[in-house]
């Protein structure tokens, strides 16, 4: 943004500058992407490849002591896998956060500049990740455990949805921009993020269509390559050309979201909270989020919050209905007589 000051825009200015962005910074977004994406990568098939290896190497003489042994082993390379994943996580969305934020500003950054700018926040951001996703996994937990004992306890889940979608939008941009905490910067993700929770899952799920549509291109590619083939060494080959294939795709559409949601979180924060107004009052020439005091967050559920939780649970059980039906009716018109059996 040439103007140095943050702007209100619609649903579809927000795509349009999350793609300008995209473009006009292809290649930082791309190689810091590949930075990250593709030593983890390595790191975790070489895992997976030593775990299965020692699975394999059970024998009916001594499975008892290798199985514990192997056990360990696999419980180790899951545990490493996940911290890999959380890495992964913060090293690709906090400097993306940050590249997307400074381009706001009318600012190009290089990938080195980004991590630089971020890696004091990192552990404030892997924190906020851990916290998110296990209040994540409690709540699903929970719900499950209600929903086995009364089957209706199961549209809970919807809130759960709600809750997540909400809190995940906007934990990069609080915990890299703002000068706030692990827990300030949860319950401020969740207190922003349901405020704008239709253009958070709109913009969430048109990125994912598009990454989506992506990746069926690309995977099919690996399919016809080895369409005929049914040796071991051609499936193996099948599996390291589809590993190529979605790691390239991830490099590619990863920074997607993360620019949008930052764009997004500029947009509300200017909209409920005059993010704006408080930067031009600043007597500072770079003023960025960190250097206005983060207003407390709402972090209850309000009338407004129950009622897009209900709109949610409705659309998509009308949705469910509308998706069986047809699916119904297509296996009747294609087995007609079907029924008769």
């Amino acid at each position: 943004m040439n103007t140095g000051r943050p702007t209100t825009f619609t649903f579809f200015e927000l795509l349009d500058r999350t793609f300008r962005i995209y473009r006009e910074n292809f290649m930082t977004l791309v190689g810091l992407a590949a930075l990250v994406t593709v030593p983890i990568t390595l790191i975790n098939l070489f895992l997976s490849m030593t775990a299965l290896g020692s699975m394999s190497s059970f024998s009916t003489t001594n499975f008892s002591r290798a199985s514990r042994g192997d056990t360990g082993l696999v419980c180790f390379a899951a545990i490493i896998s996940l911290l890999l994943i959380l890495m992964q996580a913060v090293l690709i969305n906090g400097p993306i956060t940050h590249i997307a934020s400074e381009y706001h500003f009318g600012n190009k950054i290089s990938i080195g500049e980004a991590f630089s700018a971020t890696r004091h926040r990192y552990t404030n951001l892997g924190c906020g990740f851990i916290v998110f996703y296990a209040v994540v996994v409690a709540f699903t937990i929970a719900v499950g455990f209600v929903a086995a004992i009364c089957a209706p306890g199961i549209a809970a889940m919807g809130l759960v949805f709600y809750i997540g979608v909400a809190t995940y939008a906007f934990l990069s941009p609080v915990l890299i921009l703002e000068n706030v905490g692990t827990s300030l910067g949860v319950n401020r993700s969740w207190s922003l993020g349901k405020t704008r929770f239709w253009n958070v899952l709109g913009i969430i799920v048109v990125i994912g269509i598009i990454s989506f549509v992506i990746s069926l291109a690309f995977s099919s590619i690996a399919q016809i390559l080895v369409i005929n083939a049914s040796s071991t060494s051609a499936f193996t080959t099948l599996q390291i050309i589809n590993l190529i294939l979605s790691t390239v795709i991830n490099i590619f559409v990863t920074p997607l979201l993360p620019i949008g949601l930052t764009l997004l979180y500029y947009d509300t924060r200017n909209r409920v909270e005059g993010l704006d107004i408080a930067l031009s009052a600043l007597d500072k020439p770079n003023a960025r989020p960190r250097d206005v005091g983060s207003p407390l967050p709402q972090s209850g559920l309000t009338q407004r919050d129950f009622i897009n939780v209900a709109i949610l649970i409705g659309g998509t059980l009308v949705v469910g209905l509308i998706a069986g039906a047809a699916f119904t009716s297509l296996i009747n018109s294609l087995t007609p007589n079907f029924g008769g059996f």
